[in-house]
Formats: structure tokens, sequence, C-alpha cells
């Protein structure tokens, strides 16, 4: 793959008919603009590697056990960045969960990329839904929509015309909306890094602001780096690859 609040009443449901009624509705809000994210790839983000994983409705502490973590305690961000937060172990990656208006926003700064890694996604969102990006200024990026441990829409925001998932095109017009064209016909008209901001945002009602960033309290968890398997598509756990360059 090449590289590279909310207005409850307004919600537009995307799941199509005859989709199963035990799996959460996935609605999508109006968002900001993807110029509204200028701050974070700016250089007051997260820099060139991490992953943001939204999973509806569960605690941070909740995340930490399905995620098998072990408890570093509540912290606030370090300045050099998760990945130097000190009490991590040899091949331990560290995850950081905190609460965000509905949803546990689970950060991560490492190449390891475990909260884009499939047996992850599928433990996060067993009854529930999730939203993943991982972003690597040196790698393909993903962006994942799962709902009670099936991937529904996976694709690299480098290039969003080649989509995998249960449900591909389920987000077409949500992409488009941002900047992200679903379709060789459409150029892509955004840099893909804010777009897939405003896109996620769309998604879970919820903007990534500055404050929730560095201002938040979160419960750190260091977990084994090999802990899964990113870059496959599809359902969780079938195994098909996909081609996501570091990850």
């Amino acid at each position: 793959m090449h590289r590279r609040r909310v207005l409850a009443g307004a919600a537009a449901l995307l799941l199509p008919a005859g989709c199963s009624a035990s799996r959460p509705e996935v609605a999508v809000v109006p968002s900001l603009p993807p110029s509204t994210y200028a701050w974070f790839t700016g250089g007051s983000g997260l820099g060139g590697v991490y992953v943001l994983t939204w999973i509806e409705g569960l605690s941070p502490a909740e995340v930490v056990t399905r995620a098998a973590g072990r408890r570093l305690g509540q912290r606030r961000r370090p300045a050099a960045g998760w990945s130097t937060l000190p009490g991590t172990r040899k091949n331990e990656t560290v995850l950081a969960v905190t609460r965000a208006h509905g949803w546990a926003l689970m950060v991560e700064e490492s190449v390891t990329a475990v909260g884009a890694a499939d047996d992850t996604i599928g433990k996060l969102s067993k009854g529930t839904r999730l939203v993943a990006y991982a972003h690597n200024d040196r790698a393909a990026d993903r962006f994942v929509l799962a709902s009670d441990g099936t991937i529904l829409v996976d694709f690299d925001p480098g290039y969003p015309p080649d989509r995998a998932g249960a449900q591909p095109d389920l987000l077409a017009d949500e992409m488009r909306a941002v900047g992200l064209n679903p379709t060789l016909a459409e150029p892509t008209r955004a840099q893909p890094e804010p777009a897939t901001l405003a896109l996620t945002e769309r998604v879970t009602g919820v903007p990534l602001t500055r404050a929730l960033l560095r201002d938040s309290t979160y419960l750190a968890a260091a977990v084994a780096s090999t802990a899964g398997t990113a870059g496959t598509a599809g359902t969780a756990g079938t195994g098909q690859q996909r081609k996501t360059g570091g990850y």
C-alpha cells in the first residue's frame, strides 16, 4: 500500500440494513475541518510515530485490563513522550489511557504500534466500537474502524482508495467530507494526517485538543512489545496481510 459537540439528532447512521442488531450503531457527527489540526501536525502533537486508539464506553482501567497491561500508575505525559516513562522493562511498550467524553483515548508513542495490532483491536472492541489511527513518518499509516471484534474499515490514509474490512465503503462519504477521497476518480484534497484526525472526530464526536492530549491524567501501563501483529486487514484475527511499511 502506498505511503505516504455532538448533535445526536442529526447524526447519520451508517450501518446498512441487515447488519447484526448486536453490533453498536456507527454514527457520524459534523467535525471541524482538517485545517483545525494544524497545531498537531505543526509540532505540538506527538511527533512522527504514534497510535491513537479510541474505545467507546470503556474506562481506562477496563482498557488496560483488556490489553493485558502492567499498571504504571496515574501520570501526565512526560515532556519527552510516553516512550520515556520510567518503570518499563526490556521489550515493553507504554500505553497511556484517559477519559474523553464517553470514550477512552489510548495513546502510544512506539513503532511497535500495539494499539493498531489486529488482536489488540479485537480485544478492545469487543462489545463496543473502536477507532485506531497509527502514524509513522517512515512507514505506511493505518486507520481502522472496528465493532464488536470485527474490523469494518481498514485503510492507509496516504492511499484511501485501497480499503479492506468487512464493510470497506462504510465511511466513504465521511472520507470524502474531510478530503480523503475514496476512489481513484477523486484526487485526495487534504493532507492525510490532519484529514484522518478530522475523520476520527466525525466518528467519535470527540475532537483531539491540546488540553486533552497534554493536560489529561492518564492511566499508564506497560505491555509486551510483541503483543499483537499490526498490518492485517478485514475481520480481526483472519490473518489477511496488507502492506504497511514498518507496521
